[in-house]
């Protein structure tokens, strides 16, 4: 069944509210590592599937013919954001990582467009295994694994059967063919226990977005930041939903962008909500100036971190995007 896009308007939750965060409360733990077999992964292979999706994603795919991993968005023809794509090449094929539950709509919308195109969509995830390893003393672990760990983001390290992609100063994943991890998680085991609330906790505040079943259609891809995280080409020619993407870009009128807040509130709210401002925030990764209290913002995703709290990704109003 198709995941339907966000209709109507966003659900209002009235028992949390964001507020600006004490920096980086709770820490981060020396190592935070789970399994990510859960997340969706399609492969996109045939003689023309780079001109495909080319044509499809926000992303300039040729960038990809080095060995990279880089962020694009699916969009509609308006311009809004139905998928978010960690992508990367492997020999003549694309793989898309994306999260639970939009595999399967996003292979659909992609099978759409494919036409006379040689190139097919597959469902990867049955072929792989995927790991997150975060945290201080995570690379030097997975060096004593074996593995060639990239140090810069979207850099990544392959064998036949392992893919290693840097996702930030700390945090890697880690791809390897189903049951040819070379003992990854056994060792990781044997340092500590799986810890997925610490793994979602460093990609929280690295900025990770994601587009999720609530938010189908709800993001312009510069709301989620995907301008200053390289996730938009503005030098490429036409894809889907790429008229309101540049004009949005050439004319400067981002109003809107995602930042991360503290909320206080019994459950996380869920993505898509509208939740409060209950005090002035700032964005300083845009330059933009501090929101007035009493406005609201629409949740991308949240973690519960504390009884009582948590952090969240959203996106608020800004009075003047730099």
């Amino acid at each position: 069944m198709d995941i339907p896009p966000v209709s109507g308007p966003a659900h209002h939750d009235q028992d949390s509210c964001l507020f600006e965060p004490a920096p980086a409360q709770p820490e981060l733990p020396g190592l935070a590592w789970c399994d990510l077999d859960d997340r969706d992964l399609l492969r996109v292979e045939g003689s023309e599937a780079e001109t495909f999706l080319q044509g499809q994603l926000t992303q300039d795919m040729t960038r990809l013919r080095e060995a990279r991993m880089l962020l694009a968005a699916h969009c509609s023809p308006k311009g809004r954001a139905t998928a978010l794509f960690r992508v990367w090449r492997l020999d003549d094929s694309f793989l898309l990582d994306l999260p639970a539950g939009m595999g399967a709509a996003a292979r659909r919308r992609l099978a759409m467009y494919v036409l006379r195109a040689k190139a097919t969509v597959h469902d990867a995830r049955p072929d792989w295994e995927t790991t997150g390893v975060a945290g201080s003393a995570a690379a030097a672990l997975l060096q004593a694994g074996g593995l060639a760990v990239p140090r810069e983001a979207g850099a990544l390290t392959h064998s036949a059967a392992v893919v290693c992609i840097c996702l930030g100063p700390s945090r890697w994943l880690v791809h390897s063919a189903r049951g040819e991890d070379g003992g990854l998680r056994a060792r990781l085991a044997a340092c500590s226990d799986p810890d997925r609330s610490g793994w979602l906790l460093a990609c929280l505040r690295d900025g990770d977005p994601e587009v999720l079943p609530q938010t189908i259609d709800a993001f312009v891809p510069q709301m989620l930041n995907l301008d200053t995280l390289d996730g938009i080409s503005f030098k490429k020619g036409c894809y889907t939903g790429q008229e309101i993407v540049a004009r949005t870009h050439f004319l400067g009128r981002v109003k809107r962008r995602m930042r991360r807040f503290g909320y206080r509130g019994a459950q996380p709210p869920a993505p898509g909500s509208q939740v409060a401002l209950c005090g002035p925030v700032a964005f300083p990764a845009s330059g933009a100036t501090d929101e007035t209290a009493g406005a609201h913002a629409l949740v991308v995703w949240s973690l519960a971190t504390h009884e009582g709290g948590g952090e969240a990704l959203a996106v608020a109003s800004v009075a003047v995007d730099a």
